[in-house]
């Protein structure tokens, strides 16, 4: 996971052109659901309070995240659309979300599973 720190500036990077991807409307409802779940990781966070940084954070990277529940980050990753590991990318979340916790030692994740 490229994850460029929020102060360093740097803009994703994305290891594929975006206009490349496939336009899922143009598959049925249920092949697009697959397609986009399987991409998905979703995190269960102990203090909701910090669900804001935290999203804000994830969006600098690759990743595309959103609150989902009170306490709970939906997070895209979109290299995996190109047959990435899922455990690998699993792991590289939950050090990213760690590595930026450090701040807030009482802070935890814990993936959900999904999909």
């Amino acid at each position: 996971m490229r994850c460029p720190s929020p102060s360093s500036g740097l803009r994703p990077h994305y290891p594929f052109d975006l206009r490349e991807l496939p336009d899922l409307r143009l598959y049925d409802a249920e092949l697009s659901a697959i397609l986009v779940a399987d991409n998905r990781m979703k995190l269960l966070i102990t203090h909701p309070e910090l669900m804001p940084a935290l999203v804000g954070a994830l969006n600098e990277t690759d990743c595309v995240a959103t609150r989902v529940a009170r306490d709970t980050v939906e997070v895209f990753v979109p290299w995996l659309l190109h047959g990435g590991d899922r455990a690998h990318a699993a792991t590289e979340l939950l050090f990213f979300v760690k590595a930026w916790a450090s701040d807030h030692p009482a802070f935890h994740a814990t993936l959900l599973d999904t999909p």
